[in-house]
């Protein structure tokens, strides 16, 4: 997902199709595991309520997901509480590229925000609802930073 975002972003069409991949996976973990629907939802929610949903890209990959689910449907187990609370987590990571422009709270947020902390501590607090999901978020996050790091590396070229 990181890689096609910035293939997009940079101009790499070619890369951008694989939204639809992207779409089609998450898609496919939001209606068969319980648990991994509330935390798409929360980082569907942050993403888009900081703006980030920018592209028609990213529309296509919210499209994709938005029919994957509409074909299988969504699962039944679904607690309000704890998508807010993921979705507040996730606004909060998302909302840090902002501060990151303002030089004062630059320090504070390469200490805080650099790695989008907020979600992982709330999936580790749930661990006891949300079970193996907390998992996939953090294999999820890992595979987001290595994609982050190969990003600058193959498009500062």
């Amino acid at each position: 997902m990181k890689l096609t975002d910035e293939g997009a972003e940079k101009g790499k069409i070619v890369l951008a199709l694989m939204f639809i991949f992207s779409g089609l996976s998450i898609g496919l973990l939001f209606s068969l595991y319980p648990g991994a629907n509330m935390i798409f939802i929360a980082i569907i929610l942050g993403t888009g309520m900081t703006g980030k949903i920018d592209n028609r890209y990213h529309l296509l990959g919210l499209l994709t997901i938005c029919l994957t689910v509409a074909l299988l449907g969504i699962p039944k187990e679904w607690n309000i509480v704890i998508t807010f609370i993921l979705t507040v987590s996730a606004f909060l990571d998302e909302v840090s590229d902002y501060f990151s422009e303002k030089k004062k709270i630059r320090e504070i947020y390469i200490k805080i925000w650099e790695h989008r902390p907020f979600l992982k501590i709330a999936c580790i607090i749930l661990i006891p609802y949300l079970k193996w999901n907390t998992l996939g978020l953090l294999l999820f996050d890992f595979s987001y930073e290595i994609a982050y790091i190969l990003v600058k590396h193959l498009y500062s070229k």
